[in-house]
Protein backbone atom coordinates (compact mmCIF):
# COMPACT_ATOMS: atom_id res chain seq x y z
CA UNK A 1 0.00 0.00 0.00
CA UNK A 2 1.42 3.59 -1.42
CA UNK A 3 1.27 6.37 1.20
CA UNK A 4 -0.09 9.84 -0.26
CA UNK A 5 1.23 12.70 0.61
CA UNK A 6 -0.42 15.07 2.78
CA UNK A 7 -0.29 17.97 0.19
CA UNK A 8 -1.69 15.24 -2.88
CA UNK A 9 -3.94 14.52 -0.36
CA UNK A 10 -5.46 18.07 0.33
CA UNK A 11 -5.16 18.74 -3.53
CA UNK A 12 -7.75 15.62 -3.75
CA UNK A 13 -10.05 16.87 -1.04
CA UNK A 14 -10.32 20.28 -2.06
CA UNK A 15 -10.95 21.50 -5.70
CA UNK A 16 -8.39 24.51 -5.43
CA UNK A 17 -7.86 24.33 -9.66
CA UNK A 18 -11.75 24.79 -10.93
CA UNK A 19 -14.22 24.79 -7.70
CA UNK A 20 -17.61 24.46 -8.75
CA UNK A 21 -19.15 27.23 -6.76
CA UNK A 22 -17.80 30.26 -9.41
CA UNK A 23 -19.00 27.94 -12.26
CA UNK A 24 -21.77 29.14 -14.99
CA UNK A 25 -23.73 27.44 -18.24
CA UNK A 26 -22.20 28.98 -21.05
CA UNK A 27 -23.26 27.33 -24.48
CA UNK A 28 -23.34 23.77 -23.18
CA UNK A 29 -20.14 24.01 -21.17
CA UNK A 30 -19.76 24.77 -17.18
CA UNK A 31 -17.55 27.61 -17.16
CA UNK A 32 -15.18 29.44 -14.15
CA UNK A 33 -13.26 32.61 -14.75
CA UNK A 34 -10.69 32.12 -12.16
CA UNK A 35 -7.93 34.53 -11.21
CA UNK A 36 -5.06 32.94 -8.84
CA UNK A 37 -2.91 35.28 -6.76
CA UNK A 38 0.84 34.06 -6.79
CA UNK A 39 2.58 35.72 -3.91
CA UNK A 40 5.96 37.21 -4.65
CA UNK A 41 8.35 34.99 -2.51
CA UNK A 42 10.49 37.96 -1.18
CA UNK A 43 6.50 37.65 1.19
CA UNK A 44 7.14 34.03 2.60
CA UNK A 45 8.00 34.54 5.45
CA UNK A 46 4.74 36.20 6.09
CA UNK A 47 2.84 33.06 5.82
CA UNK A 48 0.94 32.17 9.28
CA UNK A 49 1.73 28.27 8.53
CA UNK A 50 -1.56 25.45 9.01
CA UNK A 51 0.37 24.24 12.28
CA UNK A 52 -0.46 27.69 13.91
CA UNK A 53 -4.59 26.00 14.38
CA UNK A 54 -2.91 23.70 16.88
CA UNK A 55 -2.04 26.56 18.69
CA UNK A 56 -5.06 28.32 18.50
CA UNK A 57 -6.82 25.37 20.01
CA UNK A 58 -4.54 24.76 22.96
CA UNK A 59 -4.58 28.33 24.14
CA UNK A 60 -8.53 28.76 23.53
CA UNK A 61 -9.79 25.38 23.29
CA UNK A 62 -11.88 25.90 19.90
CA UNK A 63 -11.51 24.29 16.43
CA UNK A 64 -10.49 26.32 13.37
CA UNK A 65 -12.34 25.55 10.01
CA UNK A 66 -9.08 24.78 8.11
CA UNK A 67 -7.63 22.50 5.27
CA UNK A 68 -5.03 20.10 6.85
CA UNK A 69 -1.76 20.06 5.11
CA UNK A 70 -2.36 22.80 2.44
CA UNK A 71 -3.81 25.93 3.73
CA UNK A 72 -1.90 29.51 4.98
CA UNK A 73 -2.86 31.95 6.41
CA UNK A 74 -1.53 36.07 5.84
CA UNK A 75 -2.20 38.09 9.10
CA UNK A 76 -5.21 40.86 8.22
CA UNK A 77 -4.60 41.02 3.79
CA UNK A 78 -2.28 40.83 1.14
CA UNK A 79 -1.51 44.06 -0.31
CA UNK A 80 -1.53 44.07 -4.07
CA UNK A 81 2.47 44.74 -4.35
CA UNK A 82 2.86 41.42 -2.69
CA UNK A 83 1.38 39.42 -5.70
CA UNK A 84 4.18 38.28 -7.83
CA UNK A 85 1.79 36.84 -10.65
CA UNK A 86 -2.14 36.70 -11.89
CA UNK A 87 -2.91 33.86 -13.44
CA UNK A 88 -6.54 34.16 -15.76
CA UNK A 89 -7.76 30.98 -16.58
CA UNK A 90 -11.30 29.90 -17.99
CA UNK A 91 -11.95 26.15 -16.59
CA UNK A 92 -14.58 24.43 -18.53
CA UNK A 93 -16.49 20.90 -19.05
CA UNK A 94 -19.28 19.73 -21.21
CA UNK A 95 -22.44 20.33 -19.63
CA UNK A 96 -24.23 16.73 -19.52
CA UNK A 97 -27.97 16.52 -20.60
CA UNK A 98 -30.29 15.47 -17.83
CA UNK A 99 -27.87 16.50 -15.12
CA UNK A 100 -28.89 18.25 -12.21
CA UNK A 101 -26.86 21.28 -13.51
CA UNK A 102 -28.26 20.76 -16.81
CA UNK A 103 -31.88 20.86 -15.50
CA UNK A 104 -31.03 23.80 -13.52
CA UNK A 105 -29.87 25.45 -16.83
CA UNK A 106 -32.78 24.72 -18.51
CA UNK A 107 -35.47 25.83 -15.55
CA UNK A 108 -33.37 29.40 -16.16
CA UNK A 109 -33.25 29.98 -19.72
CA UNK A 110 -37.01 29.00 -19.57
CA UNK A 111 -37.56 31.60 -16.53
CA UNK A 112 -36.03 34.51 -18.53
CA UNK A 113 -37.74 33.90 -21.76
CA UNK A 114 -39.67 37.11 -21.91
CA UNK A 115 -43.44 36.47 -21.83
CA UNK A 116 -45.56 37.56 -25.00
CA UNK A 117 -48.26 40.05 -24.86
CA UNK A 118 -51.50 39.87 -26.65
CA UNK A 119 -52.84 42.56 -27.51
Amino acid sequence: MSRIHPHESALSHYNYLDPTWFEKARNGWMVSRLAYLVLDPAHYENLIQNSAQNDYYKTTGKFLHFIPHGEVWIDNHVPLDWIDTVILADMRRPLVKDSLEWIFCEIEKNRRKPKKLSV
